[in-house]
């Protein structure tokens, strides 16, 4: 999350999501649906699902993990038989694998604050996976692309190095004479009246055989350019996000030429698969009060 463009894209991502309106439905007799607000699950995922979260917090940090994390756990929490929380856990604090004895997935959180190990029962769990390949969990996006984060981190640290050790400038004044303090001084007081946007356009007067050179941008500083233009091309990419939507304006030939055209790109491409994945998790973890989610 130290780079611009992770952050834009997971915040974009959580935050697109995290806004739109949860429905619940329930078929009637005649095959038409109506809203289930009387549903157990209608307060949690609607109104609070927590006594901590807002509905629009708690998808943001479920979606945000599913970003980074490839995987998103929500526990459900109970009294007696009664649903009465859902609490989103870290998923970087989430042990899954498969037992040897019954087959079934085991689900062992370690507690943030105490550092306790408790295992979860499966039926008290919700695993919404990102892409993955063994079915147990979703690969982790942070740790698979860390070749391209690490190489844009790279690049990051060299243009910060260079405003570091000193900004260039865009040009200087040489004089075939030597110069004494109190030149230098006038010199300098005198180029003060032409710093600043206000004193932009001002005509400049130089004597004494003085001469404004011009610097170009070097070699190096253009390459740094270029390799940070593509790092955020890259990271895209990973998040299936189009550069435009994290302030990134420059090539959009490969994308709808209305912005509309775009949104529904970014709609169908992007946002669809993830909620799908989500909504189907939802659904299938709370079928058995036999209503169904939308």
């Amino acid at each position: 999350m130290q780079l611009s463009a992770v952050w834009a894209c997971v915040r974009l991502l959580s935050e697109s999501i995290s806004t739109l309106p949860i429905k619940i439905y329930k078929s009637e007799s005649d095959g038409s649906r109506s809203l289930a607000k009387e549903h157990p699950i209608y307060r949690l995922l609607c109104k609070q699902p927590n006594f901590e979260m807002t509905p629009s917090r708690f998808m943001l940090m479920v979606v945000a993990s599913l970003c980074l994390r490839g995987n998103s756990f929500i526990e459900k929490k109970y009294i007696g038989s009664k649903l009465v929380a859902l609490e989103p856990l870290l998923p970087q604090n989430m042990t899954v694998k498969r037992s040897e004895q019954t087959g079934m997935l085991e689900y062992k959180y370690t507690d943030p604050l105490g550092q306790k190990i408790r295992t979860i029962p499966i039926n008290n769990i919700m695993h919404i996976r990102g892409f993955g390949m063994d079915g147990i969990c979703g690969m982790i996006p942070v740790k698979i692309g860390r070749d391209v984060i690490g190489a844009a981190l790279s690049v990051e640290e060299s243009a910060a190095k260079i405003f570091e050790n000193g900004l260039q400038s865009s040009g200087f004044l040489s004089s075939e004479q030597s110069l004494n303090e109190e030149q230098r001084e006038r010199i300098r007081s005198y180029l003060l009246r032409f710093v600043g946007s206000k004193n932009a356009g001002k005509m400049m007067v130089l004597e004494g055989g003085m001469k404004y050179n011009n610097v170009t941008m070097n070699p190096e500083a253009a390459q740094m350019l270029e390799s940070r233009t593509f790092s955020i091309e890259e990271i895209c990419r990973w998040f299936r996000v189009p550069p435009f939507m994290v302030g990134h304006m420059d090539k959009q030939s490969s994308w709808a030429s209305s912005v509309e055209g775009m949104n529904m790109q970014f709609l169908t491409n992007t946002l669809r698969p993830l909620l799908v994945n989500i909504e189907q998790e939802i659904s299938k973890r709370t079928s058995q009060i036999r209503h169904r989610l939308l």
